[in-house]
């Protein structure tokens, strides 16, 4: 129990202390509030008297399993001699034991193995027994295929027995009947109604499915949530009235709500599912054929003004997309309500967020209704309450304890201008808590001084790269997708981040931040610029990079400075840094980066001597380019050489002790002083003090400069790890199987590494085929299969 709730250890501790002669007590110390050893002692004992006072308390709820503490269960399988799988976590030992007899009487059939997979793993799960897709002749004790009674064909039974497909028509054993588009496009699929030869080779992932001991278990991984009205994004371009369903003109795909519950899919209910009631990306043939399933349940189009949810007869959607179009609608008059999918409920969403983790500060003010938005300031608390799209019209000075947080099971999205910047300034001491909120299109900037900024499960969109020569995707109304950063120009003591998805962090202009925290978060650093010449707008930290050129500490600054005329250098020498330079010096500056971009003697081993180079711009330069991609070389050796100033990175903050607990960083990093534990860091991370710290049972990229590593694993930079880099995609961070067990199981309790880690999938999948092994029936070998 975390807190003496029932006063057990002061009651028992000071019983145990009046019993005591008043002798001892007197001399125990000579100060009257302070307790003396003996006094602690006697507390230690009352602590564990309340402990042994609660267990008998107890007693009576610790003989049920679905009433005992966590620690009774395995004392309660044992009795049942049930085979407890130790790495899980308690609700699924919970549900393991209670269903213990459950499942013996089921054992072997497909309804208990995919009702087991369900209460394991959590996970929506389908069962297909291989040996029956596998196509063969037919003999006379086989059932027949012919019309049913009634003429109705198939029926249910022919259904359930799988003598006939439910949408081609195809006959068991037989050959595939191609003519229904929606079934071809199931073929080799958990729903697949064609037949298979044999496939001798080993069972796993997409290979040995057919053949007489396999049994397929495929398994739904990603998580399906509900959000309601929000704002839609117009498309541009389209003779129609198009939109897409997600707040910030992302194309993504639509989930299905899923539907599977103990009490009407699985024992004397059960029946394999249907794709619609699993949480699965939505098709357009499987809307179509089964658009009241669908809808209204996992999308609607609702009009503002009335509330009336517009009927799917007038729209047209397009769920591989995220789009939707109607006739008569308008911008702003209608809101829409969908289901996305992601792995787990970190970043903002419409789920519970840390129930009790935030109290609200008083004065409190709710907001609805979309538009502008300010914070109650210099203290108190904004309360967004509804998912609708919201704009910052100002900058908030003046704070002094302010928070800015998302209703619960409400997901809004601020969505910036192009290029703007959203300031907040805190007076000395101030803290700021951004609670839920998701904010797209700007960035951040903290001035002034904060002692603690928190952000809580809060999405700051890291951005889309394009293609080249293009650098950032567009939305649906082509607006750039660039990355939300949080800049700091004032001094910060703490920047804490939970559960959070995250753009670029840095500082720049002087900005201090003594200390970044990162816990269960994505940090992620897309390119923000072209390869060609710099100008202002790609400097990421301009006072920075004329101090560095001012005192040319090293080779390749002290010959950039040595390429400025004398007036130049003049100017640059009565640079104070108080301020940031003025427009004039930043142009000569450019200027002289600008005129080594083409220039094919500036790399010298000399020059570039400290300068730590990626193994790609290494390998860029042994192969002796010209033209362009000399251009590129030379662009990416001044970004390497000048990180903080010139580069793109996911943390840039030359002063700050950085710890990253159960993240994934996307980008590179140049911190001062790291901590990380269970991470993966996939790209070159600097630190300036690797004597302090460590890396403990974390991924980490070759070439990097890290404190001691403890249980952790090299790579390549950028190595292909994740099903999607890509934010808004469904798979977005998710590990694939071939990352390699070092990653997908090197976390200290044998989970994945990185930001799913508490997701326990290694530990659930590990689990599921302990169990297979005492419940499968005889002979058959599980092919497990991660359909998301």
């Amino acid at each position: 129990m975390p807190a003496d709730v029932e006063r057990y250890e002061i009651y028992y501790a000071d019983k145990l202390w009046n019993l005591l002669p008043a002798i001892y007590r007197a001399e125990d110390t000579a100060e009257l509030n302070k307790p003396g050893p003996l006094r602690e002692m006697v507390n230690r004992i009352g602590a564990q008297a309340a402990i042994l006072r609660r267990s008998i308390d107890r007693l009576w709820e610790d003989q049920s399993i679905e009433t005992c503490d966590d620690w009774v269960i395995p004392y309660i399988a044992d009795l049942l001699a049930t085979n407890l799988v130790a790495g899980l976590d308690a609700r699924g030992q919970r549900l393991d034991v209670a269903n213990t007899i459950y499942y013996r009487r089921r054992k072997g059939t497909v309804g208990v193995l995919e009702e087991i997979a369900a209460d394991i793993t959590g996970w929506d799960a389908r069962v297909v027994e291989f040996f029956r897709r596998m196509a063969r002749y037919r003999h006379g004790l086989d059932p027949e295929i012919g019309s049913p009674v009634g003429g109705v064909f198939p029926d249910d039974l022919q259904k359930a027995q799988g003598l006939i497909g439910a949408a081609s028509h195809t006959g068991i054993g037989g050959f595939a009947d191609l003519r229904n588009a929606f079934a071809a496009t199931h073929a080799h699929t958990p729903f697949d109604e064609f037949f298979h030869f044999a496939d001798p080779r080993r069972g796993r992932g997409a290979l040995g499915w057919h053949n007489i001991p396999r049994l397929g278990v495929f398994l739904w991984r990603l998580k399906s949530f509900a959000i309601q009205k929000v704002t839609p994004v117009k498309v541009a371009g389209c003779a129609d009235d198009q939109y897409s369903f997600d707040p910030t003109g992302r194309q993504i795909p639509l989930f299905a709500a899923g539907g599977r519950t103990r009490e009407t899919s699985f024992g004397d209910h059960w029946t394999s599912p249907e794709e619609w009631q699993l949480k699965t990306p939505i098709s357009r043939g499987l809307l179509k054929a089964v658009p009241d399933r669908l809808y209204p349940a996992s999308m609607a189009v609702i009009r503002k003004l009335t509330g009336d949810v517009l009927p799917l007869s007038g729209l047209t959607i397009l769920p591989d997309l995220g789009r939707f179009k109607g006739a008569g609608l308008s911008q702003g008059s209608v809101v829409a309500s969908y289901h996305y999918g992601f792995s787990a409920p970190v970043g903002a969403g419409p789920y519970d967020r840390f129930p009790g983790a935030t109290v609200p500060l008083q004065p409190e003010t709710a907001v609805t209704g979309g538009g502008a938005i300010t914070l109650t300031t210099p203290s108190g608390t904004t309360t967004i309450g509804d998912s609708l799209t919201y704009t910052a019209t100002a900058g908030v000075n003046g704070i002094g304890q302010a928070m800015l947080r998302a209703a619960t099971k409400q997901r809004p999205l601020v969505r910036l201008a192009a290029g703007f910047e959203w300031v907040f300034t805190g007076n000395a001491g101030a803290s700021l808590t951004l609670d839920g909120v998701f904010i797209s299109g700007g960035d951040i900037v903290l001035k002034g001084d904060f002692d603690v900024v928190t952000l809580r499960q809060c999405t700051f969109d890291p951005g889309s790269a394009d293609v080249e020569p293009n650098v950032f995707q567009k939305s649906v109304d082509n607006r750039d997708l660039s990355p939300t950063r949080i800049w700091v120009e004032g001094a910060v003591g703490e920047l804490r981040v939970e559960s959070s998805i995250l753009g670029p962090v840095r500082t720049r202009n002087g900005g201090v931040l003594t200390a970044l925290t990162v816990s269960g978060s994505v940090l992620q650093a897309i390119r923000t610029s072209g390869f060609g010449n710099f100008t202002p707008a790609v400097i990421k930290d301009p006072k920075r990079l004329a101090l560095r050129l001012r005192d040319a500490r090293d080779p390749l600054a002290a010959f950039l400075k040595g390429q400025l005329a004398a007036a130049d250098q003049a100017t640059l020498a009565a640079y104070d840094g108080k301020q940031l330079p003025s427009a004039a010096l930043l142009a000569v500056i450019i200027a002289v980066l600008n005129g080594q971009l083409s220039a094919a003697a500036f790399f010298t081993p000399a020059r570039f001597g400290p300068v730590k180079l990626s193994a790609s711009t290494l390998a860029l330069l042994a192969s002796n380019p010209t033209g362009a991609m000399l251009t590129r070389l030379n662009r990416l050796l001044i970004e390497e050489a000048f990180p903080l100033e010139l580069a793109d990175a996911a943390i840039a903050s030359a002063d700050s002790d950085v710890t990253l607990d159960h993240c994934t960083v996307l980008g590179r990093a140049w911190v001062h002083h790291l901590d990380a534990s269970e991470c993966i860091l996939n790209d070159l991370i600097l630190v300036e003090d690797p004597q302090h710290g460590c890396v403990r049972f974390s991924a980490w990229s070759n070439g990097s400069i890290l404190p001691r590593q403890y249980e952790s694993v090299a790579k390549d930079p950028q190595a292909p790890l994740f099903t999607s880099r890509v934010f808004g995609n469904p798979a977005y961070c998710q590990l694939l199987p071939s990352a390699g067990s070092a990653i997908l199981e090197g976390s200290q309790d044998g989970s994945e590494m990185g930001v799913f880690a508490r997701e326990k999938n290694a530990i659930k999948q590990r689990g599921l085929l302990a169990k297979y092994d005492e419940f499968m029936p005889l002979g058959l070998v599980p092919v497990v299969v991660y359909v998301t």
